[in-house]
């Protein structure tokens, strides 16, 4: 597995690894890492409030002045203002028919299979917030890439692609790392991460009809932070169809330039859907094309690169996404 070459912070399945000795809290993270490769790239650490990060963006950088002898300079500050990134709090109940579950010929296999399923639900449900979440239009929810990265005017790191129409799609960038972008999750939590088998209870139908089910609760808490502005980017507006206004790999060698303007890829990722990854794993096949990578080669398991970045396939990215101005 390729990782990104990040010091001293941990990702959410290293965490769990520390946190949980009886290995409950590593079986889940390792269940949505497993299915959602972003969450190998995610720097996950402990909130500043309860439900709530709160830091200080730099929005102006100091100039030097110039002096002569015997005449001195002016004092120069760092401006800062203060942003509170929201955290999410993403939970769910599973009630499973307890004859079902004893009729199986292994049962706590059974209730381990469905209880995959869901957070595989729970986990893609979460990383669709960590693209698109909008706590301006619920406040439930916090700020994704999208709302963050949602104007071409917005910042220098987002880049159009020239497509039009609500049939399109983006590819995001994070440079992840404190100081940078990162995961938090609430102050006092173990991790904001949990799967907890709550037994046998009287499950209520819509009827009011009752029966003897096994529960499970679920629950993810947890949100973005952006301590740099610079740390994320979006190339937007690229045509998922047609040949005009497609991905143009020469747009997001631009954005990786001005999102590291010392060309020090080794905390980044970049993140897409099939579409585009697809696009540049045909690419890759041109020998001559020296951006992209691939570990193992074009075998399975293979960590597709560009520029050596890794390229981390995410499907909640939408192939549906509208024009940004």
């Amino acid at each position: 597995m390729s990782t990104i070459a990040i010091q001293n912070q941990l990702t959410m399945l290293e965490l769990a690894k520390n946190i949980a000795p009886n290995g409950q809290l590593h079986k889940v993270a390792a269940i949505l890492t497993r299915i959602n490769r972003i969450w190998d790239d995610i720097p996950w650490f402990q909130a500043n409030d309860i439900f709530s990060h709160v830091s200080a963006q730099e929005y102006s950088e100091p100039e030097g002045e110039l002096r002569t002898f015997n005449d001195g300079v002016g004092n120069v500050s760092v401006e800062t203002q203060e942003v509170r990134d929201i955290l999410s709090m993403m939970e769910a109940y599973s009630d499973s028919d307890k004859a079902m579950v004893d009729a199986a010929p292994n049962p706590q296999a059974f209730r381990n299979g469905r209880a995959a399923r869901i957070l595989r639900g729970i986990g893609k449900s979460w990383i669709e917030l960590l693209f698109y979440g909008n706590n301006g239009t619920n406040s439930k929810s916090f700020n994704g890439f999208a709302v963050r990265l949602n104007s071409l005017a917005a910042s220098a790191n987002v880049i159009g692609a020239g497509g039009t129409g609500n049939d399109l799609t983006s590819i995001y960038v994070a440079r992840w790392g404190e100081g940078a972008a990162w995961c938090a999750y609430p102050r006092g939590s173990s991790l904001g991460l949990e799967h907890r088998d709550l037994g046998e209870i009287t499950a209520v139908t819509a009827s009011g009809k009752k029966f003897q089910a096994y529960r499970d609760w679920f629950k993810i808490y947890g949100g973005l932070v952006v301590e740099d502005p610079k740390a994320i980017g979006r190339l937007a507006n690229i045509e998922t169809s047609g040949t005009t206004n497609t991905f143009d790999e020469d747009l997001l060698i631009q954005l990786l330039n001005q999102m590291s303007p010392d060309e020090d890829f080794s905390s980044m990722g970049i993140y897409c859907n099939s579409t585009i990854k697809t696009q540049m794993e045909i690419r890759l096949k041109d020998k001559t094309n020296v951006n992209y990578t691939m570990d193992q080669g074009l075998a399975p398991g293979g960590v597709l690169k560009f520029k050596g970045i890794p390229v981390r396939l995410c499907e909640s990215i939408l192939n549906t996404e509208d024009a940004i101005s």
